[in-house]
């Protein structure tokens, strides 16, 4: 794989990008290329470490789902919950 590093002007970090993103993302976005292409082989990790860190992903992904979801509950019930006190109100 080819890959330059890449910073956005105004920016303090930089970044890295294969050849076709890169030149996507200069065109798009306005980043300029800071180096020269380089060929980089990244060595994988073993399988057991992959797995174990999409199921981590997975793991804080749905936490975070369900987070969203309950807070959506929760403002529906107070929804509901005021509804009802507003149809008591007007009965009294």
């Amino acid at each position: 794989m080819r890959i330059a590093a890449f910073k956005m002007p105004g920016r303090d970090w930089v970044t890295y990008y294969d050849e076709p993103m890169g030149a996507s993302m200069v065109q798009h976005s306005g980043y300029v290329r800071i180096s020269e292409f380089v060929d980089v082989t990244f060595p994988p990790l073993p399988v057991d470490v992959v797995v174990e860190s999409q199921l981590t992903a997975l793991a804080s992904a749905e936490q975070e789902l369900r987070n969203q979801f309950q807070t959506k509950l929760d403002q529906i019930q107070s929804e509901r919950a005021k509804l009802l006190a507003l149809t008591h109100e007007s009965q009294s």
